[in-house]
């Protein structure tokens, strides 16, 4: 049965959890030793492919949130978007997804939570979403 597993840790194409899973209930039933477990889960640990690109999942949920943004302030009320207003502080500051039309006359979407600067003083914590 060891060498089944080491077959499937040498291709590489596994779900780490569930083959640490197998491996266990293997080795409770007494089909392999308290050492061949620890080696197979040891190898089982350096190699196996990644299950998710986290980094592009993540940025692929921003793009739908910004698109989602943008389509909010864009279906006929822009004029309900309030002024901007500067927060005086945590009670009022702007938090991630909250859109306001600044004193250009474009509308922003904040990028961050507790934002209580002006996209003039601090433009990477707002996105344009209306120009």
């Amino acid at each position: 049965m060891k060498n089944v597993f080491k077959t499937v840790i040498e291709k590489g194409d596994y779900d780490l959890t569930a083959l640490i899973k197998k491996i266990d209930t293997y080795h409770i039933e007494g089909k392999i030793t308290d050492e061949e477990r620890n080696e197979l889960c040891s190898q089982a640990r350096v190699s196996p492919k990644a299950q998710y690109n986290y980094d592009t999942e993540i940025e692929k949920l921003w793009e739908a949130v910004r698109a989602l943004q943008k389509n909010e302030t864009n279906n006929g009320a822009t004029e309900d978007i309030p002024e901007w207003k500067q927060p005086t502080g945590a009670h009022d500051a702007y938090i991630t997804g909250n859109v306001m039309r600044y004193t250009d006359g474009k509308v922003y979407v904040s990028m961050i939570d507790n934002n209580v600067w002006s996209p003039d003083t601090y433009p990477a914590g707002w996105e344009v979403v209306e120009e």
